[in-house]
């Protein structure tokens, strides 16, 4: 499945400005009318069965993930319409997106969050949808990356920030997520051990033989692990195996552009 109802790949990059032409002109759409537009585009998606979702996402993310990081990057501000897109990605288990976050491309997107996040009104005049979805955004980040990276006077300016959001809604998904960055950075080690090992369940695909029933890992130093060239997401212990495994990969086997 390509595209859901009024949502497509093609149709979601260009919301994004990250398609050919976004390229050229995104800078000419006014940022909160983006945010809008994905907003209402990522709501269709949502409504959607999470295997469809997935689905679909796996995709979108094989094909345009370097560029909507990028586009991040260049953004500013604790929530923007690239980071609205991330999170979705990021928070719903996409394998795409895991392996992008090992490699060198990934590299800094925690600490950059928090940067933003200290130098904006961050959490100013954001409602409680808004500041839910920063806080999961800076949590999945922190799980990939962790926080050593990060500048101490930007940490400093963030923590009580957070803070005051665990107080405002304290039992409600903002706080949650703004309590779960607030102990990370804080050194709690419960929660950086709990990081680690959900860190540890997402990533295991990744580093584990795709064909079912074999237990073969990449951190058998005596065994050569052989890497999908068209996802370059599953790995397999051989090429029996991958053979084997093709009914069930290929239908989330998109070709990769990272």
């Amino acid at each position: 499945m390509d595209s859901l109802p009024m949502v497509t790949v093609e149709t979601l990059a260009a919301h994004l400005t990250i398609n050919d032409d976004g390229l050229r002109f995104g800078n000419l759409i006014p940022e909160m009318a983006k945010v809008a537009s994905v907003k209402r585009q990522r709501a269709i998606l949502q409504s959607k069965p999470m295997t469809e979702q997935v689905f679909f996402l796996s995709r979108f993310a094989a094909q345009y993930l370097p560029r909507l990081v990028n586009a991040w990057r260049e953004n500013e501000g604790a929530l923007n319409s690239h980071a609205c897109m991330l999170n979705v990605i990021g928070s719903n288990g996409v394998l795409y997106f895991s392996r992008f976050m090992s490699l060198p491309q990934a590299r800094g997107m925690a600490a950059l969050q928090i940067k933003r996040m200290a130098a904006s009104d961050f959490p100013g005049n954001y409602g409680p949808d808004d500041l839910g979805e920063i806080g999961q955004f800076l949590s999945t980040l922190l799980m990939f990356q962790g926080d050593d990276d990060v500048e101490p006077q930007h940490k400093a300016a963030v923590l009580p920030k957070l803070r005051k959001i665990v107080r405002r809604y304290k039992s409600d998904f903002p706080g949650e997520t703004a309590e779960r960055c607030y102990d990370f950075l804080s050194g709690d080690s419960f929660i950086i051990m709990m990081h680690g090992e959900i860190r540890g369940k997402v990533e295991v695909e990744l580093k584990t033989c795709g064909a079912q029933g074999c237990t073969a890992t990449i951190h058998e130093r005596e065994r050569k692990m052989m890497q999908c060239a068209r996802c370059k997401v599953a790995i397999y212990c051989g090429a029996e195996h991958q053979k084997q495994a093709w009914p069930i990969h290929k239908r989330m086997c998109f070709p990769s552009c990272f």
